[in-house]
C-alpha cells in the first residue's frame, strides 16, 4: 500500500492516533510564540493553501486568521476530516502535480508532508510554481536533531 492510501485508509482515526504534543509544538511555531512563521497579515483575505492538510489542524488555523483557504490532500476522507474542522475548498491531488496555475497563491503551507512525497525535490518545485511573487511559503520537515521548546 502507498503511502496515500494508508493515511486515506486511517483517516477516520488519524487524530486520535498523532501525537499531540507534536501537533502542538508545531502549531505553535507556525502561528504564535515569538516570532511566528505565518501571521494573519499574511493570509487575512488572500488564497492560502494547505498543502498536505492532512485532517485540517492547521488549515484550522489559517482559516481563523481570514485565509481564503484550500486545503489540499491524498483522499476524501481526508479532506472531510478538514471540511469537519473549518470553512475551506477541498482539493484532492498529489504534492507532484498541483492542478493550479502557476502564481496562484499568496501564501503555502506544507508542514510534514514534503518527505512522504517520491520526490520530495519536484514537490517543491511544484509549491514554487504556485506561488505568487512575494507570497510566503513555510515547509517543514521532521527533524529528531533539533528540539524546539
Amino acid at each position: 500500500m502507498d503511502k496515500g492510501r494508508f493515511y486515506e485508509s486511517i483517516a477516520g482515526d488519524w487524530d486520535s492516533l498523532m501525537d499531540k504534543h507534536e501537533l502542538s509544538k508545531r502549531l505553535r511555531l507556525i502561528f504564535s510564540g515569538p516570532s511566528p512563521l505565518l501571521e494573519r497579515r499574511d493570509v487575512d483575505g488572500l488564497p492560502t493553501l494547505d498543502a498536505g492538510s492532512g485532517t485540517g489542524h492547521f488549515s484550522r488555523a489559517l482559516r481563523g486568521l481570514g485565509a481564503r483557504l484550500v486545503s489540499l490532500d491524498v483522499g476524501t476522507g481526508l479532506l472531510a476530516q478538514v471540511r469537519a474542522k473549518c470553512a475551506t475548498r477541498p482539493v484532492q491531488a498529489s504534492l507532484l502535480s498541483l492542478p493550479f496555475p502557476d502564481r496562484t497563491f499568496r501564501a503555502i503551507l506544507c508542514t510534514e508532508v514534503i518527505e512522504h512525497t517520491a520526490d520530495p525535490a519536484a514537490a517543491v518545485q511544484e509549491l514554487c510554481r504556485v506561488l505568487a511573487p512575494g507570497g510566503t511559503l513555510v515547509l517543514t520537515v521532521p527533524n529528531k536533531r533539533l528540539k524546539f521548546a
